[in-house]
């Protein structure tokens, strides 16, 4: 190939490439429409045309994401669970909730000795949901505290209870959790 068309090879080749990409800017930018601004949208909410609003916790929202009233802190001793601030009476979850249980916290007398395990049962009617394993500590006693994240559900009516090996327990045990619509 001569220098003549050598030359006029090396300058083609770029004008080729600047035209290609000319036209396909020149296509993809033709097809879209200039953005043009809107105006604001506003809610109006009156007596007349309300806006349908549901307030799902029912009240100010506490770090569990559920209103004070629905809160509930049980002291258990050794016949039942009673509600703290309750009057002393038995605890049964009321009728169209369920109760989310949470959080557990006791200290009992072990049966076995230190240096062994002991194991807390919680019963909800009668019927074991979960147990807990500690270490008997040198005053012979065994205690513990536990989250649980996704909690246990106790249905309607329901009695709650904390036991150790068969017995009712503690001499301190405190559960804790929150009612929610029975469903």
């Amino acid at each position: 190939m001569g220098t003549k068309q050598r030359m006029i090879h090396h300058s083609f080749v770029p004008v080729l490439c600047v035209s290609v990409l000319a036209i396909a800017l020149s296509v993809s930018v033709s097809g879209v429409a200039p953005a043009q601004p809107t105006a604001d949208v506003k809610v109006v909410n009156t007596t007349s045309s309300p806006v349908p609003m549901q307030n799902v916790g029912g009240g100010a929202a506490t770090q569990v994401g559920q209103p004070v009233s629905k809160l509930v802190n049980l002291s258990c001793g050794p016949q039942n669970c009673t509600r703290v601030g309750g009057g002393g009476a038995a605890f049964s979850v009321p009728a169209g909730e369920a109760l989310v249980i949470t959080d557990l916290q006791w200290t009992a007398p072990a049966a076995n000795p230190s240096g062994t395990y002991e194991e807390l049962f919680v019963f909800v009617n009668n019927v074991e949901v979960t147990s807990f394993t500690a270490l008997v500590d040198a005053q012979g006693e065994f205690g513990g505290q536990v989250h649980l994240t996704s909690g246990i559900v106790a249905p309607p009516s329901s009695n709650v209870e904390a036991t150790t090996n068969g017995t009712s327990c503690c001499s301190t045990s405190f559960i804790q959790g929150y009612l929610v619509p029975n469903q």
